[in-house]
This record gives structure tokens, sequence and C-alpha cells, in this order.
């Protein structure tokens, strides 16, 4: 979630007060790039702040931002054209204020009290219509909707992947999602960049993640804790397979591995976790 930008102006050494950027005579750290509603939002949110730069971005972002702007507590926000927040960032993996997501999500502030009460967030990303992405100080990246409701998690965290929109997917890999998860729709989806390969992500609003090779070929499909993937995408040897030997397991994980010509299915009961590998054929190799 990087993102490159274009400096209006110089910035001198004295800070802007939030609170009386509006009547500057002068205004040194380019805070006509705001929209009043950002300024009011960072008068709200963030009261006594100093303002130490402002820019307009080189090219909206899919997200919808257009500028940005950094304040003296580490903490960078980008707004879209109406301004709205997009993006609030801090630098150094220094902690986003509570009181910000206390008012601005409170139904994920509660979920990560719930549920990471050791870990804070570094960055918070909107995506209008369709969902949130929370960055922690573990690294791990929490996908949520738009009316806040947690998702998955995204372990693969990565500097090389980036939001984008789904309709760019290949058509195989749209139709694969309409099929398999047609009571689904996506949240969020996302580009990985490995040199000259890449992985696209589509995370669903079941809680479901698939994976993509950039010709839309599936290569994983990971579901929420104890919740099944459909059997209907699994080879029917294997599911024959599972179906004589762990009748009482789900398929949490499913892995094609066209490169070693295996599948890795991983299946789980209340108790116990198995990672099963079979050929392409459907034929049982190993328990991994």
């Amino acid at each position: 979630m990087k993102i490159s930008y274009l400096l209006l102006c110089g910035i001198l050494s004295t800070g802007v007060f939030l609170t009386s950027c509006n009547n500057a005579k002068k205004d040194p750290k380019n805070t006509q790039v705001l929209h009043e509603n950002s300024k009011s939002f960072l008068q709200g949110v963030f009261p006594g702040m100093l303002i130490t730069k402002s820019a307009t971005l080189e090219k909206q972002t899919f997200s919808g931002s257009i500028v940005s702007t950094t304040l003296d507590n580490k903490i960078s926000v980008d707004f879209d054209k109406q301004g709205n927040w997009t993006q609030v960032k801090s630098m150094y993996n220094a902690k986003i204020p509570k009181d910000f997501l206390l008012a601005e999500v409170p139904i994920i502030s509660m979920y990560l009290q719930n549920n990471y009460p050791d870990n804070f967030v570094i960055e918070i990303q909107r995506i209008q219509n369709q969902g949130y992405e929370v960055e922690l100080n573990s690294e791990f990246e929490l996908i949520f909707d738009k009316d806040q409701n947690f998702i998955g998690i995204d372990l693969d965290y990565d500097d090389n992947e980036e939001l984008v929109d789904f309709n760019t997917f290949p058509a195989v890999a749209k139709e694969f999602i309409n099929k398999y998860f047609a009571n689904s729709s996506v949240v969020i989806s996302k580009r990985e960049q490995d040199g000259n390969k890449a992985t696209l992500k589509a995370y669903l609003s079941t809680g479901y993640k698939v994976q993509f090779d950039d010709n839309g070929q599936w290569k994983e499909i990971s579901s929420n804790p104890h919740s099944a993937i459909p059997m209907s995408i699994i080879n029917e040897n294997i599911q024959n397979y599972l179906t004589t030997n762990y009748p009482n397991y789900v398929v949490t994980n499913l892995e094609n591995d066209l490169k070693d010509d295996q599948y890795e299915v991983e299946i789980e009961n209340e108790n116990k976790s198995i990672d099963l590998i079979f050929n392409q054929q459907g034929d049982f190799i190993k328990i991994d």
C-alpha cells in the first residue's frame, strides 16, 4: 500500500495548526489543496495536531485518494475528491490513535479489542462501497466488508501487492467465483507482483479467499476456521477418498500445485487438522 506523490510546494520548518489553517494568509504547508471536509475532519479527529505537508498525488489511487497530508504525530491521511478519508497510515510503525478508530470504525475497533488486544493498527484503508483493509503491527492484514464485518486475514503480507478492481481479473477467474461462490460478493481484490509473475487475490463476503495466477487459474482457496470449501471444486477421486476415510472432516484449505502435479488438501474437525497430498488425478500420495 505504498503511494508516491508530487509535492506542490517547498516544505518549511514551521507547522500549521489545524485550528488556524483556514485563516492563514500564507500557506507554506500547501493546505489549500485540502477540501473543506478534509480540514474539518482533521480538526475533529486530530485536534491540535500540526500539518507538516499536504500534496496532490500523481494519480488517483484505486481507493479514490487524490490528496495526502502528513501530521506532526507521524500520521498521514489520504482523501478523495469529496474530502473523505481513504487511508490513514502511521510512520515508523507507530500506533494509530484509538480515538480515531472509535469515531470512524467502531465495529472494527471492537473486533480488534476483543481478538487482537496485544496488537495495534498502523494502517487502515477504506475502499468505497467495498470494505476496509487494516494492517496491524504484527503485519497481519485484516479484511472487513463495508459494514465493518470481519471477512478474513491476509497472511501473505507483501509490499509488492496493490488493490485492484475485480473486473480486471481474467474472465476464467471471474467465472470460477460465479460458479462455485455464487452467494458471495468480492469485498476486496489484490494483485501481487513477483518478478514477471502475478498472483490475484479475491476476498469474498462469505469469508473465503481465492488466489489465481495471472492467467486466471486458481492456485489456492482458504476458508475461515471450521468453514468448509465447496466439495464440488475438488477432484472427484479426492472427494471419494475424503468421504470414505475422513467422513467427519471438512476441507478448509486447498492448493493447486501445477508445478509439482499435486493438490494439497487441508481438512479439519473440531479437534484436529490434517494435510493430505494428492496428485492431479486425485490419487492419494501421503499425509504431509
